[in-house]
């Protein structure tokens, strides 16, 4: 083997004799193993990979070192003179899997046979090559595109499969010019596989400190196949995948594996960017191929399935690799660092004989049922201590936590009435099953707390975090009618029949909560993970098939209706009441998604990874990631009533209700219509028909509608033209064309073309310069030469560049001071100072800290003041009337609201409290 391509359901590998393509089986069923040979070609070509990627990926398979493999990665790989004059090239393309002969001017591409091993094939009526294995199942490979480039056009060749015997196949090429190469495009597609196959998904994530993300999982293994006779069985590997902060490419990657099935479930990184990892194997030193292990405290397999624990430095080399495990199941569920390099590891345990060291329950509690444990190694892997956690009955370790002290926090769920307990909240047992969190002292020896947590029917505990504070948040699922809460903001299950998300904050002592609240829909809901911000905001994810999950500021409209989506919720508290400050459905219409681990960077960015099922009928699996930043703040206030002041306009996110606070005060507020359909979106504020008082865009993300109330009343309400891709969005409002009437700038998301509206007509549209890279951003809107026409200001959200387009003009544009800290964002732009020039308000999120660029000029800059990031930046207006902006701050805990007056906080003015975080300034 010279190369192997991974790809959605199948790997490739690429041998100067042939193509091998593997294709997995579902569970315990054969896959099947193709191979494709050229009869009567050069036996020896000339191999190469083509547009070498940035990083490595790292094969650690067997017991030798030798044996494993740092491998470069490409997008291309190329045989040269398979027939003379005839090469062949292999890429991927948009996820598909292509191949390209390339026939030099004057040969025959009759030259081309192509025989294949593990199938047998045929042209069905659509011109496709059918490729059927032994056990019925079928490869396509789509009717060949046959070309010329020929005078800088590309010119279309007639072409079709010939079946020639023998599983042998060839081209038959139309009429074409000799004097030019032909190119023959055949593309594999194996969605035929869609039914009856499985292969990626996700089960651990963690990011660091520059933002970096790691994955874990398991995949299709990389052994090369040995034999072909139509079927395989597919092994599954572990797998280790780092994505850059910018998420556009992987710098890391490493596959780990054995005889068997190896799975990756958990992973933490350290200050260092060394790695851990947790699983489960049946592989050993001693097995055939071995599992990789070094500086090992324990290399034979027990018995089935042993836990394993990994350690990757930075550059990916093991520092040590060991198996723990008794003589039956064990799984390593999850892991934490702790800032010394030292790891601990939770997960669940069958083994009578499971290795125990100063153990604080040293044996099964249930002779054999299942318990949690946990362990703990140093910094080289060394046991520190290892322990039993459970009771009679079955118990399951499912997560782990560390504090500042390294105190352990562990959950999961069981059915014991005798599961240890101390100082517990809730000493009883709910029955069926209860979820359980547990704080084990750093030593191991001593339980600190633990708890049960559940009602009258089964509740499962499947993840802890824990903050700052030593506050443990505690998340699962629950189908109890008495499940305990407290201060939640939803109370009631919406399905008795069905199970509900449960998010639980626990006071560090563990004996009583903060908050424990359900969230849930008309169907079944299961939260997988959790993660907490420095503010204390808790982060889950999992998935729902609820068509009413609850929504606040949500990114996607709703359900897909395909069956289930994934969804991520964040849970802030306010006046000492949890509080939903967030949630979406995260989910495509052609496919099934679940959350299975969450993250949260000190930039405020939200990671979530899991599954997709694809399409929604199949069982092929694909890991998927996100990254949800914190949106931009833009200031949507305006003076809507034309006394030279202006009001916020508020939304709330959850019931669709909006108000207008007059010049900013609580005292003149109005009520406006409420739109409850929250696919309506307050799209910007601006005045459209230059009558000196701000109307409101309204965007339905759905339908792609678009509307304006007139001076914000929906009795003046005019219908503006639709714009049905919902791809395209409202980038900013501003006067561009210097006429007193605002206009819309549209950005489209996906090719970076960029539209303006002049007064919001869609009749009469400006097409402006497309910016097809989209780590450019539109940060900010502000006149900053005084010439009286606004201009755009774009921020290069990797490198950290920003340019001013001159009245939205591409031709005009300057470049301003770069600022490479990606946890500096644009919050406000806004005339702070007076002058008629637009400055820029700059915040560092993972600080608190702000700046302001007077005139966006950054020699003139001035720091405004460093507050706890509990406070937000929502908006900027001159509610006083004194001709310079204010800035709006909100507390996302309390509610609480405040105006700095020229962005000065000594001219601090407090307004009332809004303890309901789902009403917010609008911010589409």
């Amino acid at each position: 083997m010279r190369f192997i391509a991974r790809g959605l359901g199948y790997s490739l590998f690429l041998t100067p004799e042939a193509a091998v393509l593997r294709l997995p089986g579902q569970g315990s069923d054969a896959g099947a193993v193709l191979r494709m040979a050229l009869e009567g070609a050069n036996a020896a070509p000339r191999m190469a990979g083509h547009g070498q990627q940035p990083g490595a990926s790292h094969h650690y398979r067997g017991a030798d070192p030798s044996q494993w493999r740092q491998a470069s990665r490409y997008s291309r790989v190329s045989y040269d003179e398979v027939y003379p004059g005839i090469d062949l090239v292999y890429y991927g393309n948009n996820r598909q899997l292509e191949y390209d002969f390339i026939v030099a001017p004057g040969r025959d591409p009759d030259r081309i046979v192509m025989r294949f091993d593990g199938a047998s094939p045929k042209v069905d009526a659509d011109g496709k090559l059918v490729l059927t294995t032994p056990q019925g199942a079928q490869l396509q490979q789509r009717e060949p595109v046959l070309y010329q480039d020929i005078a800088g056009r590309r010119v279309a060749v007639q072409g079709r499969y010939r079946l020639l015997g023998d599983n042998r196949v060839g081209f038959a090429v139309g009429a074409h010019d000799p004097a030019h190469a032909l190119v023959i495009d055949p593309v594999i597609d194996y969605s035929g596989w869609l039914e009856a196959s499985e292969s990626d998904w996700a089960t651990g994530m963690a990011v660091d400190r520059a933002g970096n993300v790691y994955l874990t999982g398991r995949t299709l293994s990389s052994d090369f196949p040995t034999t072909v006779t139509g079927d395989a069985p597919g092994p599954l590997d572990a797998f280790v995948t780092r994505i850059n902060a910018a998420g556009n490419a992987l710098t890391f990657s490493a596959y780990i594996g054995s005889w068997f099935s190896d799975e990756a479930n958990a992973i933490a990184v350290d200050a260092a960017g060394s790695m851990y990892i947790t699983g489960s194997t049946r592989g050993s030193a001693t097995s055939t191929p071995a599992f990789p292990l070094v500086n090992a405290i324990q290399t034979a397999n027990a018995g089935f399935d042993d836990a394993w624990v990994m350690k990757l430095n930075a550059a990916g080399s093991i520092v040590y690799s060991t198996l723990l495990g008794g003589t039956m199941f064990d799984f390593g569920q999850a892991i934490a660092v702790d800032a010394s390099g030292q790891a601990y590891v939770a997960g669940t345990t069958q083994s009578v004989d499971f290795p125990t060291k100063a153990a604080r329950q040293p044996a099964n509690g249930g002779g054999g049922n299942r318990d949690a444990f946990l362990f703990k190694l140093n910094a080289a892997g060394g046991l520190i201590f290892s322990t039993y956690h459970g009771g009679a009955q079955t118990d399951y370790g499912t997560g782990v936590a560390l504090d500042a002290a390294g105190n352990a926090y562990v959950s999961g769920y069981t059915d014991s009435t005798n599961f240890p307990l101390v100082n517990a909240r809730q000493p009883v047992y709910g029955g069926y099953q209860d979820a359980f969190l547990s704080k084990f002292n750093a030593a191991g020896s001593a339980l600190l707390f633990s708890t049960y947590h559940g009602g009258n029917s089964t509740d499962y505990g499947y993840a802890v975090a824990v903050d700052r504070t030593g506050a443990a948040y505690l998340t699962g699922s629950t189908g109890s009618s008495n499940f305990p809460l407290l201060n939640a903001f939803q109370t009631v299950s919406a399905n008795s029949a069905s199970h509900e998300v449960f998010v639980s904050k626990f006071v560090p002592a563990g004996t009583a909560f903060g908050y424990s609240t359900l969230l849930g829909g008309n169907g079944h809901d299961y939260a997988y993970a959790i993660a907490v911000d420095a503010a204390g905001n808790a982060y889950v994810t999992g998935h729902t098939s609820s068509s009413n999950l609850p929504q606040a500021a949500r990114v996607q409209p709703g359900a897909s209706g395909d069956g289930y989506d994934a969804f991520v919720a964040k849970i802030a508290v306010v006046s000492g009441r949890a509080s939903l400050a967030f949630s979406s459905y995260l989910g495509g219409t052609t496919a099934r998604e679940s959350g299975r681990a969450v993250a949260v960077d000190r930039f405020g960015g939200v990671y979530v990874a899991g599954e997709e099922l694809e399409p929604a009928n199949s069982s092929l699996n694909e890991v998927i990631m996100a990254r949800l930043a914190q949106p931009m703040n833009r200031s949507w206030t305006g003076d809507f009533d034309g006394d030279g002041k202006d009001d916020i306009l508020w939304r709330n996110l959850r019931t669709g209700g909006n108000d207008l606070w007059r010049q900013g005060n609580s005292a003149l507020r109005i009520a406006l219509s409420a739109v409850a359909d929250v696919n309506w979106t307050v799209g910007g504020v601006g005045d459209f028909n230059g009558d000196g008082k701000a109307d409101i865009l309204w965007r339905n993300l759905v339908t792609g509608s678009n509307e304006l109330w007139r001076s914000g009343l929906v009795a003046q309400r005019q219908v503006i033209g639709g714009v049905s891709d919902t791809n395209w969005v409202v980038a900013g409002i501003g006067d561009f064309t210097g006429d007193a009437k605002a206009d819309i700038l549209w950005r489209n998301r996906v090719t970076g073309g960029n539209v303006m509206w002049p007064a919001a007509n869609a009749a009469t549209p400006t097409t402006l310069t497309a910016v097809a890279a989209l780590k450019w951003e539109v940060v900010g809107i502000g006149d900053f030469n005084h010439d009286g026409r606004d201009d755009v200001l774009w921020r290069d959200t990797e490198a950290g560049a920003n340019v001013v387009w001159r009245s939205a003009n591409a031709a005009t544009q300057q470049a301003l001071t770069s600022v490479a800290n990606r946890a500096a964002r644009v919050d406000q732009v806004a005339d702070f100072t007076g002058d008629g020039y637009a400055d820029i308000l700059w915040r560092t999120i993972d600080t608190g800290s702000s700046t302001l660029w007077r005139s966006g000029n950054s020699a003139t800059w001035g720091t405004v003041g460093n507050v706890p990031l509990v406070w937000r930046q929502v908006g900027s207006g001159d509610y006083d009337g004194n001709g310079k902006a204010d800035i709006l701050w909100r507390n996302t805990q309390t509610g609480g609201n405040e105006v700095w007056g020229g962005a000065s906080s000594a001219a601090r003015r407090v307004l009332t409290t809004v303890a309901d975080v789902a009403w917010t300034p609008a911010n589409p």
